[in-house]
């Protein structure tokens, strides 16, 4: 392949990054590309498509549909189908929204890529015809639908007093709530590709697109020189991309955002990746085409289309950013840092520290490209000269750039000593990754230090007194308000480890998502799904944050979790307890510190005058 045929590649490959584009007929748009640029899409086995041909292929075929949010690939998955079955090519590029083919079989499959393309009154006759076909075992029809989540229940919801319509609605939300296939006792399959793992479809997707031919004329290129002066910042980035930390460190981000209950298309990892290769400040849609090569790397500007900067989409600029861009700045790397590690960016060459320099030089003087370049060393001078205001503004920009170089570049081995996750927002996230996750992932129990400081983070909140108790969860109001700040009348304590069916756990789900769960008794637990904001937050209370200044929304969270459990607290303690009416005297039980800080509980006795 020439460079010509290169030029195009790139050309082809800007059209699934972050440029204007109608996300309805992405899909659509994608195909146009590769018909006129004359290259294959970036193809993987899309999560669910085996299943699909299986059961059209299947002598007892079900009808499916798929769900999820724009971008999970729900029109690929429709448009393979239809090619896998041998439809007509010319009706699905129609702009008929009920496409029909024929199974091996003899009956119909009616396809419908995008529910939200039909009209209300379009939708309702559709639904019942379907709804009758799934009741009917002779039916001839089979249905192959595409929604969103909120769109699909919506639809189904509006077809009003019909009881068959109702049974399927029914066996839809059940399927949904649970995260079945299933619906109920209905030839009806339902597959939510919001539930695929993010980390699952970002390996699919790098892997297919480091395969892709049209990177085989960059081979011959000359900007794809050894020479770090000439090359291509293209190139250098997809290298970089290769790289099994940089994966790594990406995948960590992924599946903290797929714990913290958020979900990224297929859509947005495309955006993502493609971002990453081609992103730069100063180009057309801030995306690098072949053209914009020489005259980045004459004017020493090539850098700037740094590949660990480009994953959080700082190369955009615009006032919205997409949302995997914004998802992934909310980590806050690059702004947030640790004084070990700007002293080591900023005086790293010439610490007295043997150990500062030689990270220095491992980790930034090493790497020509994006670290210790030309330009970041002249800018590093000139702010230590402190002669020039405007270029000290320029090289804080450049540190931004060299923290987030150093979140994806720091090995393994020195992660704890430099602190690698103060770089974030989130300082216990690898820990949480490890620990919590890795370990459940693994079978194992999750390190009883972690339960006892959420524990103690819990007792923080839910008396208001600064205590250092972690061995019991302590139940305590204000008299009349579980949620005020300060609770000191003790209700009851459940003990950490297990006692009579007392016991608190961190557990996870069956779709692996974790949980704290508080165990009353045999029978009762009260659970608190525990995403990294709240497993942050809950930490940082325990190393001595203020609660309700660190997170308002967690705060709250956490109020309304301890009212859950002191209201099953009660039922519990009705079940075993018999009430003693003391005629003149009353038993209060005061929460109070001893000298260590522990939570002890002192009882006082009211004398009471007159009749109660």
């Amino acid at each position: 392949m020439n460079e010509l045929t290169s030029h195009l590649w790139i050309q082809f490959l800007r059209k699934y990054g972050p440029i204007p584009q109608n996300d309805n007929m992405y899909d659509e748009a994608i195909q146009r590309a590769s018909r006129h640029l004359k290259f294959r899409p970036i193809t993987f086995e899309s999560p669910y498509l085996k299943e699909l041909k299986d059961n059209f292929r299947s002598e007892t075929p079900c009808s499916i549909i798929l769900t999820g949010t724009a971008g999970d690939g729900k029109t690929y998955l429709c448009r393979k189908i239809w090619e896998d079955l041998a439809g007509d090519l010319d009706e699905w590029n129609s702009e008929k929204k009920l496409r029909k083919t024929r199974l091996h079989n003899g009956k119909i499959l009616i396809v419908v890529k995008d529910l939200s393309e039909l009209k209300d009154d379009e939708k309702q006759v559709l639904l019942k015809d379907m709804a009758l076909s799934l009741h009917d075992s002779s039916s001839n029809m089979l249905f192959l639908v595409a929604a969103n989540d909120g769109q699909l229940i919506e639809a189904w919801e509006r077809i009003q007093g019909n009881s068959k319509v109702e049974e399927v609605r029914k066996s839809i939300d059940d399927a949904l709530f649970s995260g079945t296939s299933q619906c109920g006792k209905f030839p009806l399959l339902l597959f939510n590709l919001s539930e695929y793992g993010s980390v699952k479809l970002i390996e699919r997707v790098l892997d297919a697109l480091f395969a892709h031919p049209g990177w085989d004329g960059c081979d011959n290129c000359h900007y794809s020189s050894n020479d770090i002066a000439a090359r291509c910042p293209i190139w250098e980035n997809l290298q970089r991309l290769k790289d099994p930390l940089l994966q790594k460190r990406l995948f960590s981000l992924l599946s903290l955002c797929d714990h913290n209950g958020i979900h990224i298309t297929i859509r947005q990892l495309l955006l993502l990746s493609t971002n990453a290769l081609l992103g730069h400040p100063e180009t057309k849609d801030q995306l690098m085409h072949c053209k914009d090569v020489p005259k980045l790397i004459q004017e020493g500007k090539a850098w700037y289309g740094n590949i660990y900067s480009n994953v959080f989409g700082t190369n955009l600029r615009r006032r919205r950013l997409p949302e995997i861009f914004e998802v992934l700045k909310g980590f806050g790397i690059g702004d947030e840092t640790s004084n070990r590690i700007d002293d080591l960016l900023i005086f790293g060459m010439d610490d007295p520290d043997e150990n500062q320099r030689l990270y220095f030089e491992c980790l930034v003087g090493e790497d020509q490209y994006y670290g210790a370049n030309r330009q970041y060393r002249m800018l590093q001078s000139a702010y230590i000269e402190g002669e020039d205001p405007d270029a000290a503004l320029e090289f804080f920009e450049a540190l931004v750039k060299q923290r987030q170089r150093l979140f994806f570049t720091i090995p393994d081995t020195d992660a704890e000593d430099l602190r690698l996750w103060e770089l974030s927002v989130f300082h216990y996230a690898g820990e949480y990754l490890n620990d919590v996750i890795g370990a459940l992932a693994r079978g194992s129990k999750v390190p009883s230090r972690i339960v006892n400081r959420l524990v103690l983070g819990l007792n923080r909140i839910f008396t208001g007194m600064l205590t250092s108790s972690e061995q019991y969860l302590w139940l305590a109001t204000s008299g009349s308000n579980s949620q005020s700040r300060i609770s000191n009348m003790v209700e009851g304590r459940i003990s950490v480890m297990p006692d009579r069916g007392e016991y608190i756990s961190i557990n996870n789900d069956e779709r692996g998502m974790i949980f704290l769960a508080v165990n009353i008794d045999p029978e009762t637990s009260v659970r608190l799904p525990l995403h990294l904001t709240r497993y942050e937050f809950l930490s940082r209370v325990a190393e001595g944050a203020l609660p309700s200044s660190f997170s308002r929304e967690c705060y709250e969270d956490i109020l309304s979790f301890k009212s859950q459990i002191l209201a099953r607290y009660r039922d519990v303690q009705a079940k075993y307890e018999t009430p003693i009416r003391i005629e003149d005297e009353m038993l209060i039980r005061l929460l109070d510190l001893d000298a260590r800080s522990q939570l002890i509980e002192r009882q006082v006795v009211v004398r009471l005058e007159g009749q109660i």
